[in-house]
């Protein structure tokens, strides 16, 4: 039976009923911020470039802009701005459209949380996994405050993580059965998540890696003529398909842009065009505290609100994903996917807990079979973690959709609401 057909059969109304239940919270928890006036920095400047750029992507910068080139960050005064053109653009079809750029965003914004909730769906019919299961990455997704945190101000943190996670589920789909639709879909999804966010560039090691995985697949990777079936290995033939289509539209259409920066700054490395200025902390306190944060305050932020974070510190729980691994099996592949662009994206960028909202979707998509392999005892202590680290994630989640200055800006952690100590030494 094909993947196609298994997404139709295989608990298709629980899984659909589960979709519906995930969008519908998800739209719920992003009401309010319809009706909020979203002036925050970052919400200033990407509406101000989609005011201001030109549809060939022209003039794609705010030095002229009087409130924008004040800000304390020489890329604002710069003739290029660093981050692709992409969400821009959707605010200037905002501005084309109905006037409304801001409710325009917002809108493409759930539809993406929608997207991201139906490659999860794909995902777990493609490892055959029953609902209950599945159901801990829908809650994982649904109720994650980083992606929250993002998705209701015009930020591109949690779309350019959607985006990329789901480019990467089509993209294993299309390494695993081979055609050209297959393909060109992964590479759509992943040329959009590459025009989203400058820190993309993280994702791309991530395509090469997976290729290699397949060529070694493809080699020990038999089955008799006579006995293939829809999820047999690809063949010879196919074997540089899915990759050759996938990174031509990747390194042209999707590095577009880094072509642009590379052109004007002479390097991508973001130190030859990101310089902040003195008066960071007088414009902001929050971008003060920001800057002056310790890596061990960012992880003890992570770890707040996702307690399960601490199952990667325990050994034995990597034993069962290195033995699911080595007999070819790709149901634990997002987990080394998700601590390698955790690693990446902590090395370059750990200021602020929101960047990493490009990085959870790909846990919460390797989670439940990371749970699931494990033995009795230790599946039951991780999903103790995992129902606490949900309890929390929903708490810190609904407190930012309902925040207003000055912690608008801020992802607080529950406890620190609940422990005022803890929250002093946070920040």
């Amino acid at each position: 039976m094909s993947h196609d057909s298994r997404l139709r059969s295989f608990h298709f109304d629980q899984y659909r009923q589960l979709w519906v239940l995930g969008l519908g919270f998800i739209l719920l928890m992003h009401a309010a911020s319809f009706w909020k006036p979203h002036l925050e920095g970052d919400e200033v400047v990407y509406l101000t470039l989609a005011r201001d750029m030109n549809w060939d992507l022209s003039h794609y910068t705010t030095c002229d802009d009087p409130t924008v080139r004040t800000f304390p960050c020489s890329i604002y005064r710069s003739s290029l701005f660093h981050h692709p053109p992409l969400f821009p653009l959707i605010l200037k079809f905002g501005y084309l459209i109905c006037g409304r750029p801001i409710i325009f965003g917002l809108l493409f914004e759930n539809a993406a949380m929608g997207l991201l909730l139906y490659y999860a769906w794909r995902w777990m019919v493609f490892q055959q996994l029953p609902v209950a299961w599945g159901a801990i990455a829908f809650a994982g997704i649904t109720f994650c405050p980083l992606l929250l945190s993002s998705s209701v101000l015009l930020h591109h943190d949690a779309l350019m993580g959607g985006f990329m996670a789901c480019g990467l589920v089509a993209y294993v789909e299309a390494l695993q059965r081979p055609t050209v639709t297959r393909a060109f879909i992964a590479g759509a999804l992943l040329t959009i998540g590459f025009n989203l966010r400058y820190n993309a560039l993280i994702f791309l090691p991530v395509l090469v890696v997976l290729q290699i995985d397949q060529i070694f697949r493809s080699r020990y990777d038999k089955p008799d003529s006579q006995t293939k079936t829809a999820d047999a290995a690809p063949s010879q033939n196919h074997r540089w398909l899915v990759f050759g289509i996938v990174m031509t539209m990747v390194m042209t259409i999707g590095l577009q842009h880094y072509y642009r920066v590379l052109a004007t700054y002479g390097s991508l490395m973001p130190s030859s065009f990101l310089q902040m200025t003195a008066k960071e902390a007088e414009f902001s306190p929050y971008l003060r505290t920001v800057m002056e944060r310790k890596p061990w305050k960012t992880a003890l932020h992570l770890v707040l609100i996702y307690p399960i974070l601490l199952a990667f510190l325990c050994p034995p729980v990597y034993r069962p994903l290195l033995k699911s691994l080595r007999s070819g099996s790709r149901d634990a592949v997002f987990i080394p996917i998700f601590l390698g662009l955790f690693a990446a994206e902590f090395y370059f960028s750990y200021s602020q807990t929101r960047y990493f909202a490009t990085v959870t979707p790909c846990l919460f998509l390797g989670l439940p079979i990371m749970i699931r392999l494990q033995s009795p005892r230790t599946r039951t202590i991780l999903i103790g973690l995992a129902a606490i680290s949900l309890m929390l994630m929903f708490a810190t989640g609904f407190a930012k959709t309902q925040a207003s200055a000055p912690d608008s800006m801020a992802i607080i952690p529950a406890p620190c609401y609940y422990i005022p100590p803890l929250r002093a030494i946070m920040y």
